[in-house]
């Protein structure tokens, strides 16, 4: 082979080493695209699966919403707090009316005084009795409670229940499409749904925990509203159990309401902004319906109670009787 024919040859083997790199090279860059792509749908996919996982945890509430809103806490879990109330109080109410009926028979002097004393005495017999009651009292309140949800949840509210379901359900669908355009693009309407499912959990919880609290303290309210200087925190405290006893009526009044406007809403009106709208009405819907001023009145009552100084039987007593 003459050295033309050499280094001809020797250019077409440098050609295609050449193109076998620049094809290698091509194609290397071709399964790092996919790889990269690859991680990116396994990414977008462990996202979506992983909101659903939560989504469908919360979404259990919806499931759950009958049972909650028809029952109270058992009897069982508030007696034994109301009977720990109840020792301790028995035994000031016992020294009150000896200290009365003393005061009456020996210490007054004047008919006025007699009159005010032997008023006052009264009031603590009524109030040993109804402190007495108090466990009967609060019974009363859960049959009228269940009985009243009872009746009400038949009329509509599990389409309303439906609804709130449905709109939670586009909610997601809107997040795991946004995810798959992008895997950080559902990051924020995730976090609103969440946010607005987790809220109504923790209400519907805290519900059952407030009945509790406050249905131990029903002897103490009672205690409370028959002196003067202690009146308003004896009747915040009686109101705030009724409250959260009956709050359910206004629940299942909301969920009636949202069940009858969502049919009528039209279809171009966004999931989220339906959604949005008829958890903040449920969640808010006590305050509306059984009144704004109580809700405030419960702020400020825990304020009163935290600021109030110890009060003495004695010094209540005389309070009361000098008057």
């Amino acid at each position: 082979m003459d050295k033309k024919s050499r280094i001809f040859t020797l250019l077409v083997v440098i050609l295609l080493l050449s193109t076998l790199v620049n094809a290698g090279g091509a194609l290397l860059g071709i399964i790092d695209v996919a790889i990269a792509e690859g991680l990116k749908l396994v990414a977008k996919g462990w996202i979506v699966s992983t909101g659903w996982q939560v989504i469908d945890f919360y979404e259990k509430i919806f499931d759950s919403f009958p049972l909650l809103l028809t029952t109270n806490p058992p009897m069982s879990e508030i007696t034994s707090g109301m009977f720990f109330f109840i020792k301790i109080i028995a035994p000031f109410y016992i020294l009150a009316i000896v200290i009365l009926a003393l005061y009456i028979l020996m210490a007054s002097s004047s008919m006025r005084g007699r009159a005010k004393a032997k008023s006052m005495l009264t009031n603590l017999i009524i109030g040993l009795v109804l402190i007495s009651l108090s466990p009967g009292v609060l019974k009363v309140f859960f049959i009228i409670s269940e009985n009243l949800a009872n009746a009400l949840i038949s009329m509509g509210a599990n389409a309303g229940i439906s609804a709130l379901k449905g709109a939670s359900g586009g909610l997601y669908e809107k997040f795991w499409k946004l995810t798959l355009i992008h895997r950080t693009g559902g990051v924020e309407l995730f976090a609103i749904h969440t946010t607005l499912l987790f809220g109504l959990t923790i209400m519907l919880l805290l519900r059952h925990v407030m009945v509790i609290l406050f249905g131990m303290l029903l002897p103490l309210a009672f205690f409370l509203y028959l002196f003067y200087p202690t009146k308003h925190i004896g009747k915040g405290l009686f109101m705030q159990t009724f409250l959260w006893t009956f709050m359910p009526i206004a629940w299942i009044l909301a969920l009636v309401i949202i069940g009858t406007v969502i049919g009528s809403i039209p279809s171009y009106i966004p999931e989220f902004y339906i959604l949005i709208a008829a958890l903040f009405f449920f969640i808010g819907s006590p305050m509306m319906i059984l009144g704004v001023g109580d809700w405030l009145a419960f702020l400020v009552f825990l304020f009163e109670v935290l600021q109030a100084a110890p009060l003495s039987i004695g010094a209540v007593v005389i309070d009361e009787t000098m008057k």
